[in-house]
């Protein structure tokens, strides 16, 4: 980041990685890479009543709010706040606005509960973490939470611009299949121990992922890595529709788990071991499914 003129840092020496992040710096960080110098230049007046031309950012959102349109300006909100501290959900939407991403637009056939807070597809920020996920920019942390309120650090701005543009360069996809198979083994802990709603996010993220992984490398094995992920998300709906008494929909959806994973072998034979075991699993549960049925 430092070697493309993105971040910089002190006059000491330092680089204060857990130093805060104001609005106005994390406007600077995503916008650098993107504007001339000329850009630069050319800004002659503020519309916010909290930035005055001659600060060092003045150009930098001025250029982010005509140009890029990544924050809102009058008559929504006249002042900017440069020197609040910039949330994590504000930082993934102004992110990928500058560099042309609707987050609205992408992966909108998986509006799934993603994490303990963020369960919600209604909240504002829900498409921005989604993609965050399919392009590796994030994942939750040991508690299974993103903390969208989060106020990010400079080492934060850092890491999730970096992983942000290697994902666009398609660098990233080992890490996408890396964090689906975390992912899955977090959704086979949480339905051994009947944790049902930590099964049904980490499925969700697996499913994102496995996504962000295909997008980047069309080659086999990400296909069949993306068809165990839609067979553990079928397994997961169907051991909820089990607890809910629709034991037809259970069947039906193992039979779908079952199929993705014999889609899944198609793919790649190094998968085949795990392929297998979704099949036990799914046969396990058609079974139970249709001798429960018996006793309605």
């Amino acid at each position: 980041m430092q070697k493309s003129g993105i971040l910089n840092g002190y006059t000491d020496g330092t680089f204060r990685p857990e130093k805060a992040v104001s609005r106005a710096e994390a406007v600077k960080i995503i916008v650098a890479p993107l504007i001339s110098q000329q850009q630069i230049n050319t800004e002659m007046s503020s519309a916010y009543t909290d930035v005055a031309t001659d600060s060092w950012y003045f150009p930098y959102v001025e250029w982010a709010r005509t140009e890029r349109k990544i924050i809102d300006g009058p008559p929504h909100k006249v002042a900017f706040e440069g020197g609040r501290t910039v949330l994590l959900a504000e930082f993934l939407k102004m992110l990928q606005l500058a560099h042309g991403i609707n987050a609205n637009d992408n992966h909108t056939d998986i509006v799934l509960p993603i994490s303990h807070d963020i369960q919600n597809t209604e909240e504002w920020y829900y498409p921005y973490f989604r993609y965050g996920l399919t392009a590796s920019m994030l994942s939750v942390d040991s508690n299974g939470k993103f903390h969208p309120d989060k106020n990010i650090t400079r080492a934060d701005a850092a890491l999730l611009l970096y992983h942000f543009l290697l994902y666009r360069e398609n660098l990233r996809t080992q890490e996408l299949l890396n964090q689906t198979e975390r992912n899955i083994r977090i959704t086979l802990r949480a339905w051994d121990k009947n944790y049902i709603a930590e099964a049904e996010y980490a499925s969700a993220r697996a499913l994102l992922t496995a996504r962000g992984a295909l997008a980047s490398s069309n080659e086999p094995l990400t296909k069949a890595v993306l068809e165990v992920a839609q067979a553990f998300r079928s397994l997961v709906r169907g051991n909820r529709a089990g607890l809910n008494g629709e034991y037809a929909e259970t069947e039906r959806l193992a039979g779908e788990a079952w199929h993705y994973a014999a889609a899944a072998m198609q793919h790649s034979v190094s998968l085949e071991p795990l392929a297998s075991q979704i099949q036990s699993l799914a046969k396990i549960m058609a079974d139970n499914a249709r001798e429960e049925a018996k006793h309605l």
